[in-house]
């Protein structure tokens, strides 16, 4: 029975095509995320494989529900691991330099 393995690879399917606000985000972050959200498509194709494959056993589904449920589980993780940019330095330098021109 494939029904456990096709809802895991729809519900990945749905999170990666929801995305993640990654303007402002540090780049490290953002490639983190985008890693992520690439091993999750490979895994929900490697799902749709053997969803397809009537010759599939049943350790096969196991297999592909396993990958399919890490990678729900490392794009959650980046996601919610996305870091804004600190522009702390750059604010005080420029309220710094607004205090001088205001002199």
């Amino acid at each position: 029975d494939k029904t456990e393995l096709t809802n895991a690879k729809d519900a990945l399917k749905a999170e990666v095509d929801k995305g993640a606000a990654t303007a402002g985000k540090t780049e490290a972050s953002k490639q983190a995320y985008e890693n992520a959200k690439t091993k999750a498509n490979e895994a929900v194709e490697k799902a749709e494989e053997v969803i397809g494959n009537a010759n599939a056993t049943e350790q096969d589904v196991a297999d592909a529900k396993a990958k399919v449920d890490e990678a729900k589980q490392k794009l959650a993780d980046a996601k919610a691991g996305l870091q804004d940019v600190d522009k702390t330095e750059l604010t005080n330098a420029k309220d710094a330099l607004k205090a001088e021109v205001d002199k």
